[in-house]
């Protein structure tokens, strides 16, 4: 306990960082999750001093919130009280306690470890079962689907992805190898990174192909901002590196055959893979049906497979404008770092920030895991705090 105390949780207050991170390791498992984050969600309220730091950001997530359950109540898709509570109070509090965690005197290597640890306990259950499947089906799985006998069901690679996403943010601590940040914890990031990886390559997932080489991009410009002659050959050489690697086979041959069957069976990457056709449907639909078009879903089984697409889709447009809002906010605050910082903290925020965004894009997150919203919501307030931090400085 006092290594916890010392190394990672620092001066937070212990006993709701605690709970987060047991309703982090639990939720993937099924069991107890939504009573677990409401828990959290209570402890957060009363036990973390989060009221001075309400802010207009957190405003919009209240009225997010509350207009997504009101009009998707009215539509007829919300689908029980622990769900309805968790929308209506988790996102502005997990936002508030990621900005009280910045501002909690957390030494930076502190911090890192504290979100390290929560992307490690987020897919930890989803790690074993994808070892454990390795055994028996090979690297990759074409049915991109595997069964949990511990709790009797099966879970699809789509959720799987989503819940292992943020574990990939630590594969741009290649850059700072040579930075002065604890060696062990930096190898840790990419290890964690590399695990993350063999989760989505195993289940032949595309969208942590899309967000590794974002962060990567982002690494690189991070890293290299005041060369840029640097940047543009560092993308050079990894476009001639794929190409060496795709032209000679250098990958296993029946990753490649996966992916390139999936590109068959359900649009290519130029496509989207099928998600730019369901994102103009969902676009067509706002202007038809501005307070939601849930009817489509019931009828087909539509999903928009994005955040904000599908907030449209359940809630209108009104809940659609403010997380638009609020997502503007926290990208101007990401451009901010890009341009003003070089730190190890300041990149892994990035890292978090758009490995999670891009799964935001590309998966019906708030329908498969209302968790992952809430991680967005916090991981924004962290970003959203160390940008004015930054902004305070200049």
């Amino acid at each position: 306990m006092n290594y916890f105390t010392k190394n990672i949780v620092g001066n937070a207050t212990l006993l709701p960082t605690f709970l987060f991170l047991i309703t982090i390791l639990f939720v993937p498992m099924r069991t107890l999750d939504g009573y677990l984050v409401l828990l959290t969600s209570v402890c957060i309220f009363f036990m973390v001093p989060i009221r001075r730091f309400y802010d207009n950001q957190s405003i919009i997530l209240i009225l997010f919130s509350f207009l997504y359950v009101l009009i998707s109540g009215f539509n007829g898709v919300l689908p029980g009280n622990t769900y309805v509570i968790g929308i209506l109070i988790c996102p502005f509090l997990f936002y508030l306690f990621g900005k009280y965690l910045l501002f909690a005197k957390l030494s930076e290597s502190q911090l890192i470890r504290f979100l390290l640890i929560t992307s490690v306990l987020f897919f930890a259950y989803t790690l074993y079962y994808t070892i454990i499947d390795i055994r028996f089906a090979g690297i990759i799985n074409i049915h991109r689907h595997f069964y949990f006998q511990d709790i009797g069901d099966g879970v699809s690679a789509t959720l799987n992805g989503i819940i292992s996403s943020l574990g990939l943010g630590g594969v741009g601590f290649l850059f700072f190898m040579k930075h002065k940040i604890d060696k062990t914890l930096c190898i840790s990031l990419i290890l964690v990174a590399l695990c993350a990886l063999l989760i989505n390559v195993h289940l032949v997932n595309r969208t942590a192909i899309f967000a590794l080489i974002l962060i990567i991009l982002i690494g690189t410009f991070y890293r290299n901002k005041r060369n840029i002659l640097k940047t543009i050959l560092f993308i050079l050489f990894v476009v001639v590196l794929f190409f060496i690697f795709n032209e000679f086979n250098i990958v296993d041959s029946d990753i490649l055959s996966a992916y390139e069957n999936r590109n068959d069976g359900e649009g290519d990457i130029s496509g989207g893979g099928g998600r730019f056709e369901r994102w103009s449907i969902a676009l067509s639909n706002i202007f038809i049906h501005p307070w939601g078009f849930v009817e489509l879903t019931q009828r087909t089984g539509y999903y928009a497979h994005n955040l904000w697409l599908d907030t449209a889709r359940v809630a209108g447009v009104i809940p659609l404008g403010l997380l638009l809002s609020f997502t503007i906010k926290v990208i101007r605050s990401s451009i901010l770092i890009i341009k003003h910082s070089s730190t190890a903290l300041g990149y892994y925020l990035l890292s978090l920030y758009y490995c999670s965004f891009v799964y935001c894009m590309c998966e019906p997150v708030v329908d498969a895991i209302p968790l992952f919203f809430y991680l967005f919501c916090l991981i924004s307030g962290i970003l959203n705090s160390y940008s004015d931090e930054i902004r305070h400085l200049q």
